[in-house]
């Protein structure tokens, strides 16, 4: 996997293997910052500073 954020369009991940989109979302604030990824327990998870707010996501299995 492959995290990556662009100033509106939001943070998305794609696949290691094939590039293609896996997951997309729209912040409703500027992104200005690469986003964190963790894997916990079997779990990733990814964060994003956007605007004045950190948004978290767990992905899904």
């Amino acid at each position: 996997m492959a995290a990556c954020a662009q100033d509106e369009s939001g943070p998305s991940t794609s696949g290691a293997r094939t590039g293609d989109v896996l997951w997309r979302f729209q912040t409703g604030g500027s992104v200005y910052a690469n986003p964190i990824t963790d894997l916990s327990e079997g779990r990733q998870f990814v964060a994003i500073a956007a605007g004045n707010s950190l948004v978290t996501f767990a992905l899904p299995d």
